[in-house]
């Protein structure tokens, strides 16, 4: 049975759909500065197939829902900046029940624009896949991070591979917490 599951999986890997239908209640509904503007969505586990969030803005403790991360995931998403407020490590997405769990999570490094992704994996709980350059304010970025099978996780931002690592065992969670802005940084909404 799930010799079969893993099959399906793997040829629905192309198949991933976005939608702005919401899964899950959240406040409001207009889109606001630092919002995160297309859903998240974490594909190829068993017993929460899919997640997907209508989108809205960071706030610190802004718990969104849970999600079963296998050894195969994508998470995806658009984020619309609009700055950085302070010397902080200012939390994006972070998918995971306590700090150590990043699977994954996204800030920005503190004082910047520059994004800080990290994924844990059974080595290392804090493995970096961070780009080069700087954000910039008023664009909006798609940020997608993969597991593959075969032990591969990349980094994409707006489609192009910025980072990938071979032969990583990532930590897998029964029904993790997704927030958008974790309860242990300063949220990423801009005033």
């Amino acid at each position: 049975m799930a010799e079969a599951l893993r099959e399906k999986e793997k040829g629905e890997k192309d198949k991933i759909e976005t939608s702005d239908k919401k899964t899950t209640e959240t406040k409001g509904g207009e889109q606001e500065e630092g919002s995160l503007t297309k859903p998240v969505v974490s594909k190829w586990s068993i017993l929460n197939p899919r997640f997907v969030w209508g989108g809205g803005k960071c706030k610190r403790r802004n718990f969104i829902g849970r999600v079963t991360i296998s050894e195969c995931f994508r998470v995806s998403f658009d984020l619309k900046v609009h700055g950085q407020h302070g010397n902080h490590w200012a939390s994006i997405l972070h998918i995971g029940a306590v700090d150590g769990e990043r699977i994954p999570g996204v800030w920005f490094h503190p004082g910047t624009l520059q994004l800080h992704v990290r994924v844990s994996d059974i080595e290392d709980g804090n493995r970096g896949y961070d780009p080069n350059s700087l954000c910039e304010i008023g664009e909006t970025y798609h940020i997608e991070v993969e597991s593959l099978k075969d032990g591969t996780v990349t980094f994409k931002l707006n489609g192009k591979v910025i980072t990938t690592r071979g032969d990583v065992v990532v930590l897998t969670k029964f029904q993790a917490p997704i927030f958008a802005g974790d309860p242990w940084f300063v949220h990423a909404f801009f005033f």
